[in-house]
């Protein structure tokens, strides 16, 4: 992930934030379901959305002590 996209993501609130981890949990879902079944050959996409899901949960996490 670009710094610019981090920095797009820390823009955001909480609330959209929550919003687009749950999305991005189902799209991972659906890309390891895709997986199993050899329907998809991108096999990286299931681990930069990890890494997304982290990032994001990261930046809500420190908005929530900021804001304690």
């Amino acid at each position: 992930m670009k710094k610019k996209e981090k920095t797009q993501l820390s823009a955001l609130s909480i609330v959209e934030l929550k919003k687009k981890i749950i999305e991005t949990e189902e799209a991972m879902t659906k890309e390891l379901r895709d997986k199993e079944t050899k329907q998809t050959k991108d096999v990286r996409g299931i681990k930069k959305m990890r890494q997304r899901i982290a990032i994001m949960k990261t930046i809500v996490r420190q908005k929530e002590v900021i804001h304690e």
